[in-house]
């Protein structure tokens, strides 16, 4: 049980490092123009969550609240809009042969 307490607080501590990755992503994202404002308002959104709930559990052992679960849709949004773009723009491509 020691071994799964070690890498529960290892995960959460991980959380808040993704939480500021996906908060610096979330800004340059809506302050770029290229990616959709909303998209970056989205990951803002997610990267508070990660934080929130990873502070929260390494502060208080008694910490039961999952705010990530209901913020993470700017994770998976971003997945579809990348495959969106990347798609589009494949299909620009010519073809040499």
């Amino acid at each position: 049980m020691t071994y799964l307490k070690a890498f529960q607080s290892i995960w959460d501590k991980g959380l808040i490092l993704f939480g500021f990755h996906l908060l610096v992503l979330g800004y340059l994202s809506f302050k770029s123009g290229y990616v959709a404002k909303w998209l970056g308002f989205f990951l803002l959104l997610a990267a508070l969550g990660y934080i929130v709930d990873g502070f929260g559990k390494t502060l208080s052992p008694t910490y039961n609240l999952s705010i990530a679960q209901f913020t993470f849709i700017g994770e998976v949004l971003l997945i579809f809009w990348l495959l969106w773009r990347g798609i589009k723009g494949f299909a620009r491509e010519p073809k040499t042969s």
